[in-house]
């Protein structure tokens, strides 16, 4: 039988959308579609606003996001049109003026001269910053609906970097050190694992957080070399966070049940935040144990996305009714 395939075609963004401020970027600022870039760039990124004003209000930043992986803002900016300097140049202005720390510069086609600027700036900044070069592309098979792709032409270097944080950095020693080395084996199991969470740099600490995709929450795992302890839970830390902690807490007996085991729910009213924690007796300074506790880690961690992830997506704040009964406090 003769193989048939169809025809790729690359089409114009600009045949697509005609406007960036009133096609490009209300497209892309939409859940699915700004869902598909922070897969393409390993990014957890929640919408904060578009044609985001600030200053005098002659800028206005395309996009501006939230990493919940790390809770730190990142801009997009939209450019349907082969890069200039002038976008360069509000690339930086927005950055400063709107203190984020991850910028992605979004384009139909990028010039050597900036995409070599991007990974300069990739190369003298700490690890706290990102700069991210993204050409949109558009396909068409034959007659087919037109679907747009991400590629990425520039990017940060974790290994440069690393090497460079080693030179600035002294290493851990004692406690922390093997705080550090525990984290990077979750990391490194993390890595080769077919799973939607995304382990963060291994630091020498005795925590790690994770994004759950809302700002203000997230996931964590900790490490207690006293109690001999090891703990997964979820923590509610912005201003809202009794609310979500409520209304989280009203299905209590159903996320259970799902997760599969009860948790400790903590609401710490006298405290800013709150949280549901899962504790596991363990002793963490028992290096030849640790594969055991980091699969429990991975395993509990994944439930914990599974179950908690669409109810964060679905909470919505005009709902929260305080607990107030002291029998309904946790």
């Amino acid at each position: 039988m003769e193989l048939v395939l169809g025809t790729l075609q690359r089409l114009k963004p600009r045949d697509i959308w005609a406007s960036e401020a009133d096609g490009f970027t209300p497209w892309l600022a939409d859940e699915g579609n700004i869902s598909a870039l922070g897969a393409t760039l390993g990014l957890e990124l929640e919408v904060e606003s578009t044609e985001q004003g600030f200053g005098s209000g002659t800028f206005r930043a395309d996009i501006l996001c939230t990493d919940t992986d790390t809770d730190t803002k990142v801009l997009i900016e939209n450019q349907l049109e082969r890069t200039d300097h002038r976008h360069l140049g509000q690339l930086m202005t927005y950055a400063a003026g709107l203190h984020a720390v991850t910028i992605i510069w979004i384009a139909d086609q990028f010039s050597e001269d900036h995409r070599a600027a991007l990974d300069w700036l990739n190369e003298i900044t700490s690890d706290e910053f990102k700069f991210f070069g993204v050409v949109v592309e558009v396909l068409q098979i034959n007659d087919s609906l037109p679907a747009a792709d991400f590629r990425i032409v520039s990017k940060p270097n974790d290994w440069s970097r690393s090497v460079a944080r080693s030179v600035r950095e002294a290493p851990a020693t004692g406690v922390k050190a093997e705080h550090q080395r525990y984290w990077q084996a979750l990391h490194d199991q993390f890595e080769k694992s077919d799973t939607r969470i995304r382990p963060q740099q291994a630091r020498p600490q005795h925590w790690m957080n994770f994004g759950v995709g809302r700002s203000g929450i997230r996931l964590t795992a900790l490490r207690n070399t006293q109690k001999r302890t090891i703990t997964v839970g979820l923590e509610t830390y912005d201003e809202n966070s009794k609310k979500y902690f409520d209304l989280l807490y009203r299905d209590c007996e159903t996320v259970e049940a799902e997760l599969g085991f009860g948790i400790n729910w903590q609401r710490m009213p006298d405290k800013r935040s709150s949280a549901m924690w899962y504790i596991k007796e363990a002793d963490v300074s028992n290096q030849g144990d640790w594969p055991n506790q980091i699969s429990w880690m991975q395993d509990v961690l994944e439930r914990f996305d599974r179950v908690f992830r669409p109810r964060i997506k679905a909470i919505n704040l005009d709902d929260w009714v305080p607990l107030e009964d002291a029998d309904e406090q946790p």
